[in-house]
Parts: structure tokens; C-alpha cells; sequence
């Protein structure tokens, strides 16, 4: 038997692969950019859609990640880190006609508008507006900033309770559901309600 040269392979890369590289793969730094961008977006989508659905079937376990702990109004709730753009000081608003109640405006961020929302009037608090607030803002397929009054701890995998069905609960609307951390109950916000709040009203 005679041995020849050996065969110049090239490496194997599943069709699954080479279809998401063609997605973003391009010679134009901006488009691939861009391309790269709108992937990430759709990425922390499906996390956060993901985390929504964990939130209310997994009970008696850890929710996996990082959350924010935030206080508005005497009201404390957990925000995901994961999503988090980055938190800035209260700026002015440009008002958003007929919104939702919990629109107080948008604004520009690094050149790109955000809607900012009220979490204290989602959970029919009211917030002291001479309060030194802080706006976090979320990353996601429309951007919105969550106005707070402070930002108190980063908390990591905080236990999941029962879902809780009742709408008349405070905050249901954007409420996920319910952790536990330490002897406390809080809620869990849901990126993608904020979104929708925040897209009805751009």
C-alpha cells in the first residue's frame, strides 16, 4: 500500500455556527457592528424572556445571576444585572403624550433615546421628586430607564417563591415574580413588561 501526502483538512464547524458567522460577518467594521449588536439585543431577549418563564415554575430554587437591588418609595425590588446598561443621575425629560402613567418622559443616552419609567407609580407608590434619584438604564429591543430612588446591593441567585396569581397584587403589572432574599420577599422586575410599556408609549 503506498502512503501519500497527507490530506489538508479544514477544521469542521457545525451548519448552526456557520450560519450565525455569515449572519454577522462582513467587511464593514459599522455593518458588522451593527449586526453584532442586533444579535446581542436578541440574545438578552430570549435571557430575559428565559428568566420570566424560570421565575414562576422552579420554586424552592436559586434563580441563577446577578440582580440589583433597588428602592423607590419604600418599595424594594430586584432589577437583572445582565441587562443593565449602565445607571446615570436624573436628567430632564421630554414629555411622551398620552403614555402610561408610569412614563415620566425620554431622554437621550450616549445619543440614544430612552424612555424613562417610574417604578414607584407601577407599585401605586409616589416617589419624592426632590430625592437624589438615579435612572437605570436597560438594555434591550427598546431601551428604557428605570427611575429609582437608590440602588442598595448586588444580590446573586436569590431564591424563587411561589408564584403569587393575583393581579390585584402591587407592581403585577411589571412584576416577574417573587424571590427570597434574606428574610425578605421582593420582586423580581421583568425586562420585557418595561419594554412594552416602554414601546406603547415611543
Amino acid at each position: 500500500m503506498t502512503v501519500g501526502a497527507p490530506t489538508r483538512c479544514s477544521p469542521f464547524t457545525p451548519r448552526s455556527v456557520q450560519a450565525e458567522s455569515t449572519a454577522v460577518s462582513t467587511t464593514d467594521p459599522s455593518s458588522r457592528r451593527r449586526a453584532l449588536r442586533n444579535r446581542l439585543a436578541q440574545l438578552e431577549g430570549e435571557l430575559s424572556t428565559a428568566r420570566d418563564e424560570l421565575v414562576t415554575i422552579d420554586p424552592g430554587q436559586d434563580l441563577p445571576g446577578l440582580y440589583l437591588l433597588v428602592e423607590t418609595a419604600g418599595v424594594h425590588a430586584l432589577v437583572p444585572a445582565t441587562l443593565v446598561q449602565e445607571i446615570v443621575r436624573l436628567v430632564a425629560f421630554t414629555p411622551l403624550p398620552s403614555s402610561h402613567p408610569a412614563v415620566l418622559g425620554s431622554f437621550l443616552c450616549r445619543g440614544e433615546p430612552v424612555v424613562a419609567l417610574d417604578l414607584a407609580t407601577f407599585f401605586g407608590a409616589k416617589r419624592d421628586e426632590a430625592r437624589d434619584a438615579h435612572i437605570i438604564v436597560i438594555r434591550g429591543s427598546r431601551s428604557c430607564g428605570l427611575v429609582v430612588d437608590a440602588v442598595r446591593e448586588l444580590v446573586e441567585s436569590p431564591t424563587i417563591l411561589e408564584r403569587r396569581d393575583d393581579g390585584d397584587v402591587a407592581g403585577a403589572e411589571v412584576t416577574a415574580g417573587f424571590c427570597r432574599m434574606r428574610d425578605d420577599v421582593m420582586p423580581l422586575v421583568s425586562v420585557e413588561a418595561l419594554e412594552r410599556v416602554a414601546g406603547a408609549s415611543g
